[in-house]
């Protein structure tokens, strides 16, 4: 079927006027949302309120800029880092607990020894016990090394001086032991 062309005109004036109208106010003709998910999609890009991420705080911040403002602010901590290490004196420092004898503690007997202080405590007696025999039996030890080496020491010198040798074969076919 044709239309003549007074029907023709009016349809297309009809056109540009909706045309001109959409581009005026592009909310007022808009394609119905109908019954389907695809076309309510459609209308929903169209505006804007999907397919974009929603970016809070620093992450609004978008592309090379960016980039480039992160990659500067960590050259930055790292060269603050570098300037606060070498304003201050490196010292090394190394904390050596000791125990009232001067005996090197280990990390948990100086906290434990620590807790005890703060808490205004004493060890269980069992405990103290313990470390009595532990101490005594150190110094057994010690004790013993110590005249131990002395004999060896001696009987060793006695063996070089007697083969007139700067040297004391220990072990094998010739040893003096």
């Amino acid at each position: 079927m044709e239309l003549d062309e007074s029907t023709r005109s009016i349809v297309d004036s009809q056109a540009s006027e909706e045309e001109k109208l959409a581009s005026e106010v592009p909310d007022l003709l808009e394609p119905s949302l109908g019954k389907g998910l695809a076309v309510a999609l459609q209308v929903f890009k169209k505006r804007g309120l999907i397919g974009k991420d929603q970016l809070y705080g620093r992450y609004k911040d978008t592309g090379i800029d960016r980039v480039e403002r992160i990659e500067k602010e960590k050259k930055q901590k790292i060269e603050n880092e570098k300037k606060r290490n070498s304003d201050s004196n490196n010292f090394n420092i190394d904390l050596e607990y000791r125990d009232e004898k001067g005996r090197q503690l280990t990390k948990k007997e100086a906290y434990r020894n620590l807790c005890y202080s703060f808490h205004n405590k004493l060890p269980s007696y069992k405990k103290i016990e313990k470390k009595i025999k532990r101490d005594e039996r150190e110094q057994k030890l010690m004790n013993r090394d110590v005249a131990v080496e002395g004999i060896t020491h001696k009987y060793l010198k006695n063996q070089q001086s007697s083969k007139d040798v700067p040297y004391v074969i220990l072990q094998g076919k010739n040893s003096n032991i």
